[in-house]
C-alpha cells in the first residue's frame, strides 16, 4: 500500500509498528495514524467514472488519489481512535477535530500529557472549555491573551496592559476611576509611564480626511476636510503621599506578575 510522500514506507517499519499497536502500544497506534492521515475521501469523480464519464488527465489523477485515500482513511480513523482510547492526549484532540466527536475532546480534557492549548481552545465545543484552554495558553502566548481580552477577560486585559497595550492601560484606568478606585487608576498611570505613555496627556489631533494625505496630521496649507482623532487626557485626582506610595507599590506588584512580554 502506497503511503504519503516523505513518510517512512518500509514494510518492516510498518510491520513493527503494527505489531506494537496490536500488543496495545497506544503510541504505535498514534504513529500509524500519522502515516495514514488524510481528509475524508470524496468519491464523486470515481463514481462518475463508473457511470462511463470520460475523465481528464487531472481528474484521473484525482481518482487515483481517491482510491489510495479510500484505503487510508479507515486505517487513520481506527489507529487514531485506538491511540486516543489508549491515553494519547494529542490523538484524542485530533480525533475530536477530524471526526467531529466532542466526546473525544472531553477525553483530551481529562487526560494528562502534552497537548497544544491553543488547539484545544479552537476545538473546544463550548465557551467554557474554550475559555479554560485560552487561559492555559495565555500563560505563554500573546495571541491567546488577546483573544481572552477581546472577550472581556480582566486578567488577560491586565496582562496586555502591563506589557504596554496603551488602549488597555487607558481602559483599566478609566474603569478604576469609574469604580472610585483612584489608587488603582494611578497604578495604571505609573505602568503607562514605564512604557513612556502618559494617560493624562491628550492625544487629540486633527487629521486629513480623504485624499492622498488621509490620516496624516492636518496641515492648513493643504486645507480640505479633516476629522479629530485620539483621546482626551485622563483627569486623575491628586493623591496623598501615602496613596501615591500605595499606587507605586501596586504598579510594582502588577508588573512583577507579568507572564507574557
Amino acid at each position: 500500500m502506497r503511503l504519503p510522500a516523505g513518510l517512512p514506507q518500509s514494510s518492516l517499519f510498518i510491520s513493527q509498528l503494527s505489531a506494537a499497536a496490536t500488543a496495545g502500544d497506544a503510541h504505535a497506534h498514534h504513529r500509524l495514524a500519522a502515516l495514514y492521515r488524510c481528509k475524508r475521501p470524496n468519491p464523486y469523480l470515481y463514481e462518475e467514472s463508473l457511470k462511463g464519464r470520460q475523465l481528464t488527465a487531472l481528474e484521473t489523477k484525482w481518482v487515483e488519489e481517491y482510491l489510495v485515500q479510500a484505503q487510508h482513511y479507515p486505517l487513520y480513523q481506527a489507529h487514531l481512535k485506538a491511540a486516543a482510547q489508549g491515553g494519547v492526549r494529542a490523538a484524542a484532540l485530533e480525533y475530536a477535530e477530524a471526526f467531529e466527536d466532542p466526546s473525544f475532546f472531553e477525553l483530551a480534557d481529562r487526560l494528562s500529557g502534552p497537548v497544544d492549548a491553543k488547539h484545544m481552545a479552537r476545538v473546544a465545543p463550548d465557551a467554557s472549555a474554550r475559555h479554560k484552554w485560552l487561559r492555559i495558553a495565555g500563560q505563554h502566548d500573546l495571541e491567546a491573551l488577546e483573544a481572552l481580552a477581546s472577550e472581556g477577560d480582566v486578567e488577560a486585559m491586565q496582562q496586555l496592559a502591563i506589557a504596554g497595550d496603551t488602549y488597555l492601560l487607558r481602559e483599566l484606568a478609566e474603569r478604576a476611576l469609574e469604580g472610585g478606585q483612584v489608587v488603582a487608576a494611578w497604578a495604571w498611570q505609573h505602568i503607562a509611564l514605564k512604557h513612556r505613555h502618559d494617560l493624562t496627556k491628550s492625544t487629540l489631533a486633527a487629521r486629513h480626511e480623504g485624499g492622498a494625505n488621509h490620516g496624516a496630521f492636518y496641515d492648513s496649507d493643504f486645507g480640505g476636510p479633516f476629522f479629530v482623532d485620539g483621546e482626551e487626557g485622563l483627569d486623575l485626582p491628586q493623591l496623598t503621599r501615602s496613596q501615591l506610595a500605595e499606587a507605586k507599590q501596586m504598579a510594582k506588584e502588577l508588573m512583577a506578575a507579568q507572564v507574557v512580554t
